[in-house]
């Protein structure tokens, strides 16, 4: 079998896995058509009965957010939001959606970015699907073999030998860098340590409510999962700012 019969025959694995994510359904379409008619709470019922279901989509979380917003209820409101987020991280109108939902909600915690290339790498990763950096790397792996192959045993001269040897550390390098950028990936995927807060509450500086109230904390707000302790879990907020809230006042997302 040639190298690009392989790669063919991953990129149309692919793309019958992407089509394979959500299937469209009556239930979807009608909870659709309520949420175009603004029969809000209605179109919620039958979104979390798609979502009860097993199915899954960018539209239905992004949806499902809008609709809880237009409701009042902007801790699920975000929580949804932030899940379609999770299906296009880097959706411009997902982002502004998230800051009016804050700040509807009066969520006043500005957020600090991470170090610049650590940011900038994380939005790399996550440009396609863990399955598509997989795909990058079984391609890139093929392509160096393939060099090294004409590189070792190939009769070439030596502008050309210089050529392959060339391109077989441009495809090392690639297939290297395609790793590192899947395990990222892997980890935002796979990794669930973010949430958001359902209740309204503390920021504890320790495990227990005993402990030194560090700040109020508004229903909505995004937190990263650092810990655990018994029943608390230490978090990180969207300003850096550190402390412990009950486990089960967060829903992961």
């Amino acid at each position: 079998m040639s190298l690009f019969r392989i790669i063919g025959l991953l990129i149309v694995f692919h793309s019958m896995a992407l089509t394979q994510e959500f299937e469209p359904s009556s239930e979807f379409t009608q909870a659709n058509d309520l949420y175009r008619s603004q029969d809000y709470n209605n179109a919620i019922i039958v979104y979390n009965r798609i979502l009860d279901e097993g199915w899954t989509s960018f539209e239905l979380f992004y949806n499902l957010a809008v609709s809880h917003n237009a409701i009042g209820e902007y801790d699920k409101a975000i929580l949804y939001m932030q899940k379609a987020q999770f299906e296009k991280p880097n959706n411009k109108m997902v982002k502004t959606k998230l800051d009016e939902f804050r700040n509807a909600a009066g969520i006043d915690i500005i957020e600090i970015d991470d170090f610049l290339p650590i940011k900038y790498w994380n939005i790399l990763s996550q440009t396609v699907s863990s399955f598509s950096w997989l795909l990058l790397q079984v391609i890139f792996s093929l392509l160096t073999i393939t060099t090294l192959y004409f590189w070792l045993y190939g009769n070439l001269n030596g502008p050309n030998k210089r050529k392959v040897v060339s391109f077989s550390i441009l495809f090392l390098f690639l297939f290297v860098l395609s790793y590192s950028l899947g395990k990222t990936s892997d980890y935002h995927q796979y990794n669930r340590t973010k949430g958001i807060l359902m209740v309204e509450g503390y920021l504890y500086s320790g495990a227990d409510e005993r402990s030194d109230e560090v700040r109020p904390l508004k229903a909505g707000v995004y937190v990263e999962v650092l810990d655990k302790i018994d029943d608390w879990v230490k978090v990180r907020l969207r300003n850096k700012e550190e402390g412990w809230v009950e486990e089960s006042s967060i829903s992961l997302i």
